[in-house]
């Protein structure tokens, strides 16, 4: 057989496999409720932390200093006055 055939299969058996690979990509996001970043409007899922496209925590975290929560938008603890980790 030759080399190019081969390489046609393997495009061919790609195209029938994409399709499964999209509904795992789908499903691995989450079925939460779609939101916009407020910084730069990509649409995402409650469920995530930092939007993927500019980086903004989008959920409160833990100071790694006191543990106090770090409202969203904060770029110090209110509790102890550490910067942002």
């Amino acid at each position: 057989m030759p080399c190019f055939g081969m390489g046609l299969d393997l495009l061919n058996l790609a195209q029938i496999k994409a399709p499964d690979a999209v509904q795992r990509s789908s499903e691995r996001e989450g079925t939460g409720a779609r939101v916009r970043c407020p910084e730069c409007a990509w649409e995402i899922t409650q469920e995530y932390t930092w939007c993927p496209q500019c980086g903004l925590r989008m959920k409160p975290y833990r100071c790694v200093y006191c543990r106090g929560w770090v409202p969203v938008g904060w770029d110090a603890c209110p509790h102890c006055g550490a910067p942002e980790a």
